[in-house]
């Protein structure tokens, strides 16, 4: 089982921006990260994974996506 009391602090940067061209900074905890909002199952297991201070990259060619644990 997975621990939802970890919190995690999610940028999104270009290729995720508002329409007012602006990036995106929000925190989630780890039951956000699911095929419904965009995460595979890779994804999710590196999520839980990362320790305090610890982040992973998520970025593709045409997007800036990054996730790190604050909790």
């Amino acid at each position: 089982m997975w621990d939802n009391t970890k919190e995690f602090e999610c940028f999104w940067g270009y290729g995720y921006e508002e329409p007012e061209n602006k990036s995106r900074l929000a925190y989630h905890k780890l039951d956000f990260f699911t095929t419904d909002n965009g995460y595979d199952f890779d994804d999710f297991k590196e999520i839980n994974n990362l320790k305090v201070g610890e982040f992973c990259n998520l970025a593709q060619t045409n997007n800036e996506h990054w996730i790190r644990r604050m909790k």
